[in-house]
């Protein structure tokens, strides 16, 4: 292979990966160095995580069982993130 065949075929994914991480890169320097959820879902799932996590309760309020997630697998295995 030789060497223009290896950079067309390289410069395309490269120049997606560069657009794409100066996109996340301005939309966290907007949000003052924060992750916003774009979904509600997303922030439920994070939260029972979370508080499965630090407290070992499934609930979005400390001492109270609410099971508002839509996966059972799911909760569990973002709460070895935390």
């Amino acid at each position: 292979m030789n060497t223009r065949r290896l950079i067309a075929i390289s410069l395309p994914p490269l120049l997606l990966l560069l657009l794409v991480g100066g996109l996340l890169l301005a939309a966290w320097h907007h949000n003052q160095q924060h992750l916003i959820y774009p979904l509600d879902d997303t922030y439920i799932h994070l939260s029972l995580a979370k508080h499965l996590a630090t407290t070992g309760n499934w609930g979005l309020s400390p001492g109270t069982f609410n099971s508002c997630g839509s996966s059972l697998l799911y909760v569990p295995l973002l709460a070895g993130l935390f």
